[in-house]
Parts: C-alpha cells; sequence; structure tokens
C-alpha cells in the first residue's frame, strides 16, 4: 500500500516544486490549502507525514502546525514545514510548534526524499514499539514467575547462600528458552528478540552445562559432538529443560 503524504500549500506552483522534488510512485500525495480545512483533511485521510508550507505564510503555516498537534487523532503524524534556507528562527519556531524536520526551499529532490523517507521510517518504528514491548512484558512476567518459584518462601527448605545464584541463571534461561522457541532456534533473532548479544546465549548454554553437571555427575550426560550454532541453540533447550 503506497504511503500517504499531504501537502498543505495555498499555491500551485509551490505544490507542483514539491512534488517534483518528491517524484516517488510510492507516494499517493493529497494537497490542502492551510488552516483549519488541512487539519480537517489530515483528521479524514490520516496521512503518513504532512508537508507544510511556511516559505509564503510562515503565520498561518505555524498555527496549523500548532493545531495538528493539538488534536489527538493528528498529533503523531509527522509534520515536515517547507521554509525558505537560512531562516534559522522559523525553523525554530516550527520545532517549538512540533515539527519533526523541516525541508528546505526551494526544495532540491535528494534532500526533500532523504527527510521524508526517514521520517515514514522513523513513524513505522515507533509503530512497530508497542509489539516488541508486549513481547518483553510478557518475557519479563515469565522471569517473575520463574523467580517467584525459586524464591526461598516458595521453596520447601531455604536454599544456602551457594545455591541461589544457579536460581537466578536457570531463570535467565528460561528467558533465552522462550526466546530460541518463538524464533526456532536460530541465535540471531533471538538475540534481538531479547535486546541481548549472542554471545551471551552461547556463553548461558555453556554455562547451563556446569550447572548440571554439578548436580549430579553421575547422570552428566556424554559431551555432545561440535556442530552448528543453531544445533547449539536447540541443544541447550534440550539440556536445560528437558529434565
Amino acid at each position: 500500500m503506497p504511503e500517504r503524504i499531504l501537502i498543505i500549500d495555498d499555491s500551485p506552483a509551490d505544490v507542483a516544486a514539491l512534488l517534483c522534488a518528491l517524484r516517488s510512485p510510492e507516494y499517493c500525495v493529497s494537497v490542502s490549502p492551510g488552516g483549519p480545512q488541512a487539519i480537517a483533511l489530515a483528521r479524514e485521510i490520516m496521512p503518513d507525514i504532512i508537508l507544510l508550507s511556511m516559505a509564503r505564510t510562515p503565520a498561518r503555516g505555524l498555527e496549523t502546525c500548532k493545531g495538528l498537534k493539538a488534536d489527538h487523532s493528528t498529533a503523531h503524524i509527522p509534520v515536515l514545514p517547507v521554509v525558505g534556507r537560512g531562516e534559522v528562527d522559523l525553523i525554530q519556531k516550527g520545532f517549538l510548534a512540533g515539527a519533526a524536520d523541516y525541508v528546505g526551499w526551494p526544495p532540491l529532490a535528494e534532500e526533500a526524499q532523504m527527510r521524508v523517507r526517514l521520517q515514514l521510517e522513523l513513524a513505522q518504528l515507533s509503530r512497530q514499539a508497542p509489539d516488541k514491548a508486549v513481547q518483553l512484558t510478557r518475557a519479563n512476567e515469565g522471569l517473575a514467575r520463574e523467580m517467584e518459584r525459586h524464591s526461598p518462601a516458595n521453596a520447601a527448605t531455604a536454599p544456602d547462600a551457594a545455591s541461589l545464584p544457579l536460581n537466578w541463571e536457570r531463570a535467565e534461561a528460561m528467558l533465552i528458552q522462550r526466546a530460541l522457541a518463538e524464533t526456532r532456534g536460530n541465535v540471531a533473532r533471538a538475540a534481538r528478540l531479547l535486546g541481548i548479544n549472542r554471545t551471551k546465549i552461547y556463553r548461558r548454554f555453556h554455562a547451563s552445562r556446569r550447572i548440571d553437571d554439578s548436580r549430579d555427575q553421575a547422570d552428566a550426560p556424554p559431551p555432545r559432538p561440535r556442530g552448528t550454532r543453531r544445533l547449539m541453540a536447540v541443544s541447550m533447550t534440550s539440556d536445560i529443560y528437558g529434565k
């Protein structure tokens, strides 16, 4: 689905210049004059980004920007004022009004495309952030349950000081195991999901083997043959949670 751009400008010639600078078939462009009419159209079509002309009517452009940011339904949309090059004072006022960036006037094609593309990508990351937050919250809840299960209050006998670190390590390993299960043993993706370096996952694999060996030397499994990183991740989940 093409990304939607709303250009707010009263001058057809200026709109044509911006369209020429953007010149991308992947955008669906709508045009509106400034003021309340522009805010109403933004609420209706919900564009991915707004280019707001301030080059000719700066006061009206600033009021429109403030109106867009004050409206709950459009406040999240990145606004890029189009301002004359070197108008530092107007650029600063645009930022204070809630602008995400700006495009210089007259527009240079490469600069305009880069600034628009950057804001579109940042907006996409912002939309993905809640999903990542939900995944992290679920992982944290699992860690909390695991540590509660191993806490002294829930244990039949209070553990000694030497055994406490093992509970923390196995709780951490539980998070890693879940991430590996969700990514089907892909260590790199599991590391990105947890926000850690994949070296830590390999280190936890070796640590878990030492923990299991220290608990029951008689039942310790024979060393596994060395394989690929994906096989090692699968071996890790089996060794820690197969018992």
